[in-house]
């Protein structure tokens, strides 16, 4: 399996590819320490495409309305 390693960050790099390998070696390894913190995310963008409209409409109006809540609403 391929290692892929992509960046987004404030200096105006989006989703820029900064280093790709062909097989994974047996000795390299992705470590993850969710213990080790580096910044915060306030939140994560999401959007309506003609697809998902289609299909939120398709939902019942209660379960349309938990949806928009979800993505919109104060609690959301």
């Amino acid at each position: 399996m391929g290692l892929e390693i992509y960046e987004t960050s404030a200096a105006g790099s989006k989703l820029g590819l900064k280093e790709a390998g062909g097989e994974a070696e047996p000795d390299k390894r992705l470590t993850l320490r969710p213990e080790e913190r580096f910044q915060t995310i306030t939140g994560i963008g999401g959007s309506f495409t003609e697809a998902s409209a289609y299909l939120l409409n398709e939902l019942s109006p209660e379960n349309r309305q938990k949806v928009l809540e979800a993505y919109f609403g104060p609690s959301g």
